[in-house]
């Protein structure tokens, strides 16, 4: 525990500690340590020579020396130890390089045993005249400073304290300040951003010059919170180190002293958010050290990585320069820096070392974690899975080379037996262990081999050796020949060899690739809404397929309004193998037709859509494919798709307009002598789809009225012919003008084509208002307009009690409707799923409702009874949220519920009763009138036997429990 005394010392020692700090003069005047005897042993501690110590670039020498100056106070034959704490100068980079002794103006005093490292000096300070008392006797040292690795700071600060013969430590420390000059980012003179951790600059532009930090309030007035105070000391500006201070907030810079104009501005500090992290913390010396780089740095920013060894130190190369890399970021703040594998040698192999990246703007670093360097194996490789590869001819095939303690190897596809060969050798740059090779196998052996295979990651890296074989014929035109379906040998090897050596012949791994018979299969449509992201489709193939059946859906009919001249989007989607190794040289489906479509007839490829039912003496309509920005074609190769989406909204062709009723062929066709086909004759497949007026049908009553009833919640059902996953909403309005009402609810039209609207808020509308109702897409109206009326919520009752069934059944004791529907039973809630539902119920009430359940209960339940109108008149349930769904009674927006607990009943076994013995007496004797039974003793004298739930046993249980109670509360108070 602390103790008075103590509180009262931590108090005194805290008092003692403020009263050291000095303000900063011309000479940093410190104050007095006093001895044991209680006199000062020394004061006016000051630097007389380079006050500023230069740690940049503008040093004329690595050693810069600090004259230390103090006075000296000692008694007849003192010895005292002196020590100046330089901890701050060794955290700075800063090494003691020698310490010297400059001299005494007193003859009396000495200077001797001066011993030191990086973080202090110690020496003893003696009175060597005897019997007599040196007083304000000027020593000085020379304290020589190695600068070379000096780092930025805004002073340095050396603690003093001297220690008398009892070895007893003096209490008041003597300060002295010194300033270094470093390196800095920027300057700062008025408002500005900052990189929290980046080292500033001040200017004010005179000597000792105040600066002060404050934090600022939400409405950015300075607080009350200093968070850094300053003082340039001996120069006219001075370093600061940013770490300290929060990201994401803005602080108050207030600056002031003589030959200054006082002056205050705000720093708002971000975040630079340098992150390096090595791809691998575990790699052989056959791999790259690779670190992934993100910041919030500026586009073209600079940055530097440095290798580092286990000791933090700069890894150097045999030149003895240290191993670095440069580049700059990304416009994403990304970056990826790669270290050649290391050599194992005298510099660089095996052991640990780490990645720091150092912003060059500001001077912030990061580092990885450690990366621990092994000795590598043997080097191997393989082809991945099976070693075999399969694709269509004319497809561009994709071939995996896995790689094991190394990062080189030389594949070859092909043999000069089977007429054709590429030779090519890899590099695993991207270190993950593999090089994915992508074969054309529609211009192998027609063109150079820099355009016949390329890599799938393009941070790895490809250098092709020859390519040959009797097919090779680069003289002829890509597309004259393509490489025939067969079974192509391959094979790899570890390192770059040259082709026809040992290492080649004799590979590391053998694979192959299986070239099948390209076809073309097939062609369908699917309709999608207007305004369907298309680009979004395109970044990533497979959203078309995550919204097939919802957004996307088969139909041959379009949705289409010829006045306005806007429709829905067809997708055509062609099912072709084979073509695309052709697609991929001419960058794209369209250019690869728009290509062939100067061919001769008999050897185009071609992609039309054309009118089919063209009027009498008319040409019939056609969209162009290749030159009308409203068709673009959305490639899946890797399961030969190809989607060409047609938006009928962006169209700006045919010559004459699109009409509803319009019906369009689209074909695609490789002719006979096209050097793709594979048949005797045209390969053509079609689909067709026909532009259909847009329509829209509300959900009515059998007197074609839409009845609202005056509450909330209320929806409005219909059906269209618009693609699903199209949105439109119904404008509700009112036709009185005496009760002026509009509301437009908004729906999505499902794939069933069916839409029911959000729920919308009816409660303030009379009932009685007459209103009407027309279905909207956009800014246009669909279809016809409906007459409705705001009626009165109908009203309903139901009851039903707790019961025992077999669990096929449940009884509901009461309902009554005003205007008839039906009762459905609910499990455990009103939300839970629907097990039964009544036979239709004519408004009125009824009794004892039997309702038969879809499945029998198994076990004790809660049920539901929630009377349903018959919203559709039809007087069958429709349960659900869709076109013609039955809605509950309602009460206060709320549905009309009653609910109950219901047993299921078991079968138990009867006990079979036995006979009774024939001399077993079978009459009692009956007790004369005013008998007393209570009194009757027993037969035997033996033991009573108490029923469980008589009072005899009531009593013996409350008094066990209250002798438990007793007991536990015996026990708590122990």
């Amino acid at each position: 525990m602390t103790g008075t005394n103590d509180k009262v010392r931590s108090l005194f020692l805290s008092a003692l500690m403020v009263m050291s700090v000095v303000a900063m003069g011309t000479a940093f005047t410190a104050g007095a340590v006093a001895d044991t005897s209680g006199n000062a042993t020394v004061e006016s501690l000051e630097v007389t020579q380079n006050r500023v110590l230069e740690a940049d670039d503008s040093r004329s020498s690595d050693i810069q020396t600090q004259t230390v100056e103090f006075d000296a106070y000692l008694e007849s034959g003192d010895t005292e130890e002196i020590t100046i704490d330089t901890a701050d100068a060794e955290d700075n980079g800063l090494t003691i390089d020698d310490v010297s002794v400059d001299g005494s103006t007193s003859s009396d005093v000495s200077v001797e045993d001066v011993d030191f490292d990086d973080d202090q000096i110690t020496f003893d300070l003696s009175e060597d005249a005897g019997g007599s008392t040196v007083n304000d006797a000027t020593v000085a040292l020379n304290v020589d400073f190695d600068v070379s690795d000096g780092e930025n700071a805004n002073r340095l600060e050396h603690v003093v304290t001297a220690t008398g013969d009892d070895g007893s430590t003096t209490l008041s420390p003597v300060t002295a300040t010194y300033k270094i000059a470093g390196d800095y980012s920027k300057t700062v003179n008025g408002e500005d951003s900052v990189f929290a951790g980046e080292t500033i600059r001040f200017t004010p532009g005179a000597e000792n010059t105040q600066i002060e930090v404050y934090t600022t309030d939400d409405e950015g007035a300075p607080t009350n919170n200093r968070v850094a105070n300053f003082n340039t000391a001996f120069d006219t500006a001075i370093n600061f180190d940013t770490s300290n201070l929060d990201t994401g907030e803005t602080y108050n810079v207030q600056i002031s002293g003589s030959g200054v104009t006082d002056t205050d501005y705000d720093l708002a500090v971000n975040d630079l958010g340098l992150d390096a992290e090595a791809r691998d913390t575990q790699i052989s010396t056959e791999d790259r050290i690779v670190a992934d780089i993100t910041s919030n740095a500026n586009l073209d920013d600079p940055w530097t990585a440095t290798l580092l060894d286990s000791d933090g130190e700069a890894v150097e190369d045999d030149n003895g320069d240290a191993i670095e890399r440069t580049g700059s970021f990304s416009g994403s703040g990304a970056a990826t820096v790669r270290f050649t594998a290391p050599t194992d040698s005298d510099h660089y192999g095996t052991g640990n070392y780490s990645v720091e990246v150092t912003h060059d703007d500001t001077g912030i670093t990061s580092e990885t974690d450690s990366i621990e360097v092994s000795e590598a194996g043997d080097g191997d490789v393989s082809f991945a899975g099976d070693g075999v590869f399969t694709e269509e001819a004319g497809d561009v095939a994709n071939v995996t080379v896995e790689m094991t303690n190394t990062d080189e190897a030389t594949v070859t596809i092909g043999t000069e037996d089977q007429g054709y060969y590429i030779v090519y050798q890899v590099s695993d740059e991207s270190g993950d262990g593999q090089v994915s090779l992508e074969f054309n196998s529609y211009t192998a052996g027609r063109t150079s081999q820099d355009n016949v295979v390329s890599v799938a990651n393009s941070d790895d890296e490809i250098e092709f050796l020859t390519q040959g074989g009797d097919f090779t014929n680069t003289s002829e035109a890509v597309g004259s020949d393509t490489l025939d379906p067969t079974e192509y040998e391959m094979n790899a090897s570890v390192g770059h060899v040259d082709m026809g050596t040992d290492d080649y012949t004799d590979s590391d791994a053998l694979g192959s690739l299986s070239l099948q018979p390209r076809s073309t299969d097939g062609m369908q449509s699917w309709v999608t809404p207007k305004g369907t992201d298309i680009s979004d489709l395109s970044d990533d193939v497979g959203n078309i397929y995550d919204e097939i059946g919802s957004s996307i859906t088969e139909s041959g009919e379009v949705a289409y309004d010829d006045g306005d001249a806007d429709g829905d989007t067809v997708i055509l989607q062609l099912e072709a193998g084979g073509i695309e190794g052709a697609i991929d040289h001419a960058n794209g489906l369209k250019t690869l037709i728009d290509n062939n479509q100067d061919n001769d007839d008999d050897e185009a490829i071609d992609l039309t859509i054309e009118q089919t039912n063209e009027d009498a003496n008319r040409n019939a309509k056609t969209l162009d494919f290749v030159n009308d920005d409203a068709i673009s074609v959305i490639e899946d190769p890797e399961n030969n798709s190809y989607f060409i989406a047609v938006e009928l909204s962006k169209v700006d062709q045919p010559t004459r307009d699109l009409a509803e009723g319009d019906n369009f062929e689209a074909t695609f066709t490789i002719e006979d002598d096209n050097v793709l086909n594979t048949i005797d004759d045209n390969e053509e497949v079609t689909s067709d789809f026909t532009l259909v007026e847009p329509n829209t049908e509300l959900v009515t009553n059998s007197d074609d009225l839409i009845l609202i009833e005056s509450a909330s919640g209320q929806t409005i059902s219909g059906s269209t012919n618009y693609a699903p996953g199209t949105d439109l909403n119904v404008r509700v309005k009112s036709s009185d003008t005496a009760s002026p009402f509009q509301t437009r609810p908004e729906a999505t039209v499902q794939t069933d084509g069916t839409f029911t609207t959000e729920g919308a808020d009816f409660s303030e509308v009379s009932p009685g208002t007459n209103l009407t109702l027309q279905t909207r897409r956009g800014g246009s109206a669909v279809g016809d307009e409906y007459d409705g009326r705001i009626g009165e919520v109908p009203t309903a009752s139901v009851s039903i009690s707790n019961q025992t069934t077999d669990g096929s059944t449940v009884t509901v004791d009461s309902v009554t409707t005003e205007n008839g529907g039906f009762v459905a039973i609910h499990l455990n809630n009103a939300s839970g799923e629907v097990i039964g539902n009544s036979e239709y119920l004519d408004s009125g009430t009824q009794q004892d409702v039997e309702i038969s359940l879809d499945s029998a209960l198994d076990e004790n339940a809660t049920v539901v009874a929630m009377p349903h109108q018959d919203t559709n008149d039809n007087e069958e349930y429709d349960f659900g949220d869709g076109d013609g769904a039955d809605g509950p009674y309602t009460e206060n927006g709320s549905a009309v519920t009653d609910s109950a607990s219901i047993t299921i009943q078991t079968t138990e076994d009867t006990p079979t009763p036995t006979d009774t013995p024939e001399d077993t007496p079978t009459d009692t004797a009956t007790p004369d009138e005013g008998e007393d039974m209570t009194d009757t003793p027993t037969d035997d004298g033996g033991d009573e036997t108490t029923t469980g739930d008589g009072a005899g046993f009531g009593a013996v249980v409350a008094l066990v429990g209250l002798l438990a109670a007793a007991l536990l509360a015996t026990r708590r108070n122990n």
